[in-house]
C-alpha cells in the first residue's frame, strides 16, 4: 500500500507536538534513568492539555492492581532489596500508559502510524549500531552460538554501551518487543508479509545472543503467516519447517535436553517453575511482597543463579501480589484486549500482535518492566491502520456499556 493512504495533518500542532513526545518516550526507554523522567512529563503535558482522565473497565482494573501494589509495599517497604524502585517504575508505566491512551483515543488520525513507524525505524538501527559496537569489542566472537547463556552475556560490555542496557535479556528483550512492532507496522501500511524487515529483525535478534527473542519472534513470525488471507501454499510450507526446526529450537537454542547445566538459560527457568509449584503452599494467597522472587528463589529452588525473579509475569505477579493482584492483573488485561478489539475489530490482528508479548511474558518479564506498557500502547496506535483499511475484516463498534469515558473539564462524560 502507498503511504500516499497516509496523510498528514497540521491542524493539530499541540497533539503533533505530544505525539513527538510518546514517540521519544519510546527511544527514552533505552535509558533506566531518564525514562521515568520523559514518562512523567508527557504525562502531565496530556493532562495540562486535555484536563481529562480516561474511564474505562482496563482503566479501573489497572488501578486496582496498582493499588493493592501500593497497599503491599506499604505492609512490608524493606521485604527485599529494589522493592521502592520497582513500585515506583510501576506506577509511572500504568501512569503513561493511561494518558498516553487518552491521546490515542483522540487522535486516530493515519499519520501517527508513520510517527510510530520511522521512530521504531531509528531504534532498531541505534540497536544495530550497539550490537556491532558489541561484536567489534569481542572480535566478533560472538556470531556463532554461545556455549551457555551466562557465556554469551559476556558480549554485553558496559564500557563500551552507548545504547540501552548492558544486559543480555533486557537487551533482547527491547528487540522483540520494538522489532516486531516494526514488522507490524510494515503489515498493517502495506497489507503484505514484509519479508525485508522480518529478515532485518531476525538477524538482529539473533546478533544479540539472547534465545528468548528470538523465540518471542519466531511465534510472532508463525502467527503472522497463518494471518494472512489465502496464502496456503505459504502457510503448509511454515508447518512443514516449523515441525522441522522444532528439534533445532527446542535442543540448540533452549537447550531444553542438558538439564545438567542448571545455571543455563532455560534450564534455570524449569527449575524456578518447579520451585514455584512444588512450595505453592509457602506462598501466601495475599503475596509475599514486591521482588519477593529473591527471597523465595534461595530458599526453595534446587538451584539458584542470583535472579531477583521466576522468568515468568504471571507466576512473579501471584508471588508478589497473590489472588488479588494477579485477578486484576488478568482482568486489566484481558479488558485492555477486549476494548481494543472493539475500537479496531481484525482478530488476526490482535492475535498475531499478542503472540510475542505472551512468549515474553512467560519467559522473561516481572511486570514492572516499561516495555509491557509501551507494547501495549503502540499496537493500539498501528491499529488505526486496521481501523480504516479494507483489507482488515471488522466494523469498529463501541457497545453501551463498553466505550470509553472521558471525566474531566472538557466534554465531561463524552463517550468514546
Amino acid at each position: 500500500m502507498s503511504r500516499k493512504w497516509f496523510q498528514h495533518d497540521l491542524n493539530y500542532p499541540v497533539d503533533d507536538l505530544l505525539g513527538v513526545l510518546l514517540c521519544c518516550c519510546l527511544v527514552s526507554t533505552f535509558y533506566a534513568k531518564l525514562y521515568p523522567v520523559m514518562f512523567v512529563l508527557t504525562s502531565a503535558a496530556i493532562t495540562f492539555h486535555r484536563r481529562q482522565v480516561l474511564a474505562t473497565a482496563w482503566m479501573g482494573w489497572m488501578g486496582v492492581y496498582a493499588a493493592y501494589a501500593i497497599i503491599t509495599y506499604a505492609r512490608n517497604p524493606s521485604i527485599a532489596e529494589g522493592s521502592t524502585l520497582n513500585i515506583v517504575k510501576l506506577l509511572v508505566n500504568f501512569l503513561f500508559l493511561g494518558q498516553a491512551m487518552l491521546w490515542a483515543y483522540k487522535n486516530r488520525r493515519n499519520s501517527y502510524v508513520i510517527y510510530l513507524d520511522r521512530t521504531l525505524a531509528v531504534i532498531l538501527l541505534a540497536m544495530a549500531f550497539q550490537l556491532f559496537i558489541y561484536h567489534s569489542a569481542t572480535g566478533f566472537a560472538f556470531l556463532r552460538p554461545a556455549a551457555s547463556s551466562a557465556a554469551a552475556g559476556d558480549l554485553y560490555l558496559p564500557n563500551y554501551t552507548v545504547f540501552g542496557p548492558a544486559d543480555k535479556n533486557i537487551f533482547g528483550a527491547k528487540l522483540a518487543m520494538f522489532g516486531f512492532l516494526y514488522i507490524i507496522a510494515g503489515w498493517v501500511q502495506f497489507n503484505k508479509l514484509p519479508t525485508g524487515r522480518m529478515l532485518a529483525v531476525v538477524t538482529l535478534a539473533y546478533l544479540t545472543a539472547s534465545r528468548t527473542p528470538l523465540v518471542a519472534l519466531i511465534a510472532g513470525l508463525i502467527a503472522l503467516v497463518f494471518a494472512q488471507q489465502g496464502r496456503r501454499m505459504l502457510k503448509i510450507c511454515t508447518i512443514i519447517v516449523t515441525l522441522a526446526g522444532s528439534p533445532f529450537v527446542l535442543v540448540q537454542l533452549l537447550r531444553i535436553d542438558d538439564t545438567k547445566q542448571m545455571n543455563d538459560g532455560f534450564a534455570i527457568r524449569l527449575i524456578y517453575w518447579a520451585a514455584f509449584f512444588q512450595h505453592f503452599d509457602r506462598i501466601s494467597i495475599w503475596g509475599n511482597g514486591l521482588v519477593s522472587g529473591k527471597p523465595f528463589l534461595e530458599k526453595y529452588a534446587v538451584y539458584y543463579n542470583g535472579e531477583p525473579q521466576l522468568h515468568n509475569l504471571l507466576l512473579n505477579n501471584y508471588l508478589d501480589f497473590g489472588v488479588v493482584g494477579s485477578i486484576a492483573f488478568l482482568l486489566f488485561f484481558f479488558t485492555y484486549l477486549r476494548q481494543s478489539m472493539r475500537y479496531a475489530p481484525s482478530a488476526r490482528y490482535w492475535m498475531v500482535c499478542t503472540v510475542p508479548l505472551l512468549v515474553v511474558m512467560l519467559t522473561l518479564y516481572a511486570g514492572y518492566e516499561s516495555e509491557f506498557v509501551t507494547y501495549l500502547f503502540a499496537i493500539f496506535v498501528l491499529s488505526q491502520a486496521v481501523r480504516n483499511n479494507d483489507a482488515f475484516a471488522g466494523k469498529a463498534r463501541l457497545p453501551r456499556g463498553s466505550s470509553a469515558v472521558f471525566v474531566g473539564t472538557a466534554q465531561q462524560g463524552a463517550r468514546l
